[in-house]
């Protein structure tokens, strides 16, 4: 597994940034409510154009977890740019300036020891959420995936997959509990510079995974079922411990990198509804100001 050096190094200004990042994360901690958000990366806490790399090669987790994403190398970095799905985010109001490109085997990934790794989803659903935006279309590009080197039932393919596949059409693959894995393909064919909001919700209840789209062409709010199966009996966990990682996949090896934009990426302990997916106005985020997120952030269990 890929060791990541730390660095103190930062870029000019980045302080400024940083104090500015701080003071909204105080406002946010400062509103009591309940914990459901495993992990939230909004990308907004660098500057554009600059390397994620030359700010200190971590990205903020606001889900208060305490377990950032890194990047290995300035040559293994997203970049940081102000093309963006939405100004504001619908469901929490808060503002949305940047997001990360990813481009020529770029990525990011957590810590081996990080709580969204060694943490137990055998049992739990699970939502998953993320803008996203395809420069090109070629071949499979995962979103997020979770790494695999020699773990019990995997072989070559890794534990987890939400990705393009090279049909053009969104696909989780994933390992369960029971040591199956569940396949869901979505519908809509993929446009290049087009983008969308995806939302996977995987219900232990009822036993199945779905996957949501929101072609934002068509405004904000109207997502669509692209694709749905059953099996679901929880998420695999794993005795590796291996990283989860954004903008690559793994199959034998790192590969199926994003050639594209990811923003606004949460993982949540529960099923959402899709009144609560992030590009859903929530008329009420307005009102309650930096209060707004944290509500969303911890929306109590179903």
């Amino acid at each position: 597994m890929k060791k990541f050096p730390k660095s103190s190094l930062r870029a000019p200004g980045s302080h400024r940034r940083v104090l500015g990042y701080l003071a909204g994360a105080v406002l946010i901690s400062s509103c009591p409510i309940s914990a459901s958000t495993v992990v939230y990366l909004p990308f907004d806490d660098g500057s554009d154009g600059t390397l994620l790399w030359n700010q200190g090669g971590d990205t903020a987790d606001l889900a208060g977890t305490d377990d950032p994403f890194h990047t290995y190398a300035d040559y293994t970095s997203p970049t940081y740019v102000s093309n963006v799905p939405v100004s504001v985010i619908p469901q929490t109001g808060a503002a949305n300036t940047l997001s990360l490109d990813f481009s020529g085997n770029r990525d990011i990934y957590t810590s081996a020891a990080g709580p969204l790794v060694t943490g137990d989803y055998s049992s739990s659903s699970l939502t998953i959420q993320a803008y996203f935006q395809f420069d090109s279309l070629g071949g499979y590009q995962t979103i997020l995936g979770r790494d695999d080197y020699a773990v019990e039932i995997a072989g070559s393919e890794a534990l987890f997959y939400l990705q393009k596949t090279d049909s053009n059409v969104i696909r989780a693959y994933f390992a369960t509990t029971g040591g199956d894995y569940v396949n869901v393909a979505g519908s809509t064919v993929l446009e290049a510079g087009q983008w969308y909001a995806l939302a996977m919700v995987a219900d232990i209840s009822t036993g199945t995974v779905s996957l949501f789209l929101d072609n934002l062409s068509d405004g904000n709010g109207n997502y669509i079922l692209d694709g749905s199966a059953t099996g679901y009996d929880g998420l695999y966990d794993s005795t590796a411990d291996q990283s989860w990682s954004i903008g690559r996949g793994y199959y034998g090896g790192n590969g199926d990198f994003v050639d594209g934009q990811i923003d606004e990426v949460t993982i949540s302990d529960s099923a959402l509804a899709m009144s609560e997916f992030m590009n859903v106005p929530e008329p009420s985020s307005a009102l309650l100001g930096g209060c707004g997120l944290l509500v969303w952030l911890r929306r109590r269990r179903a």
